[in-house]
């Protein structure tokens, strides 16, 4: 017998309206099946074996990328918010000298997301895991937790 779950059921929510922020994914978990469509029980699976198979709903609209100008070297240098250490607030350094001085600029770009949705995956569990309607989903960081596309048998 199963532990209850301690997820909130959403019964209200409908997931066409769940769009995730940045480059944030909504995957429903779904079982890895054979050619002849018998599921495999998490008992015969290999334990060693840590990934999740799941479809992907939901997607968000890519990471930002902001754009900061080097006065020294002149040229433009694109920092992602995983490469500021998911702050705004800390001074970014040009990458050729710690000591040349940086100036934000007004343009701020998407990188595109690389999966869509209806993608079959290959991911790590993560830490947000919502329940909507009976059905569990998690929402991933596509860089983190998705470990790859898997292309159609």
């Amino acid at each position: 017998m199963s532990a209850p779950s301690k997820l909130y059921d959403h019964k209200d929510i409908d997931i066409a309206k769940i769009t995730p922020r940045e480059d944030w994914v909504l995957v429903r978990p779904d079982p890895p099946t054979r050619a002849d469509s018998i599921v495999i029980p998490e008992s015969a699976q290999d334990p060693r074996f840590e990934g999740h198979e799941g479809v992907v709903v939901r997607v968000g609209p890519g990471d930002t990328i902001v754009h900061y100008w080097c006065f020294i070297c002149d040229r433009d240098i694109p920092f992602t918010k995983w490469r500021l250490g998911k702050t705004w607030e800390k001074r970014p350094k040009c990458p050729r000298d710690a000591t040349h001085q940086l100036r934000l600029q007004e343009h701020v770009t998407r990188v595109p997301m690389t999966v869509k949705p209806g993608d079959r995956v290959l991911y790590v569990e993560g830490d947000h895991e919502i329940k909507i309607k009976g059905q569990k989903y998690f929402i991933l960081h596509e860089e983190q937790h998705i470990l790859s596309v898997l292309e159609p048998v």
